[in-house]
């Protein structure tokens, strides 16, 4: 979970970026929440392999981008 708080506050300036049209964090922030949301992918698929939950947990996370079905599907 906290792999995936952290993510998302990565996410955030991100898409604020793209939103406000202001690129300059983009070759920095970038890649960091890139290993993030490989990290995140890790974590839920190896959760799945060993029973902690189904396989709907990282196919949520890939389809939502990482931090919002991680952190939805955590809550659940």
């Amino acid at each position: 979970m906290i792999v995936s708080i952290v993510d998302f506050i990565l996410l955030i300036p991100l898409v604020v970026g793209v939103i406000v049209d202001y690129h300059e964090l983009a070759p920095v922030i970038g890649p960091i929440h890139g290993l993030g949301f490989l990290l995140e992918l890790y974590l839920v698929a190896r959760g799945a392999a060993l029973g902690w939950w189904g396989w709907w947990y990282p196919a949520v996370t890939l389809v939502t981008g990482g931090p919002p079905g991680a952190l939805l599907g955590h809550n659940r």
